[in-house]
């Protein structure tokens, strides 16, 4: 009985702890998202091609900011599964 009774114990540590970290990673990503999109260079009207990737390339944050978007979508999928 001692067997059983720790494995049922340790089951739920671990549903306890992968929904910690999913309720973490949810919350981190939302943050991301927030901070991604303010920092967005998006002054353009989206289907003038040419203009938005003009301004694409002359923000120093690009980078930056599309690998948190990348980020966010991880984290908010992981977070959300």
């Amino acid at each position: 009985m001692g067997v059983y009774f720790s494995m049922t114990q340790n089951i739920y540590q671990f549903q306890r702890s992968l929904l910690r970290i999913g309720s973490i990673s949810l919350i981190l990503g939302s943050i991301i998202a927030i901070i991604s999109t303010i920092s967005h260079a998006s002054t353009e009207d989206p289907s003038n091609f040419v203009q938005v990737f003009t301004t694409y390339a002359s923000d120093d944050s690009w980078i930056a900011v599309h690998i948190g978007q990348f980020t966010r979508v991880i984290m908010v999928f992981a977070g959300g599964l």
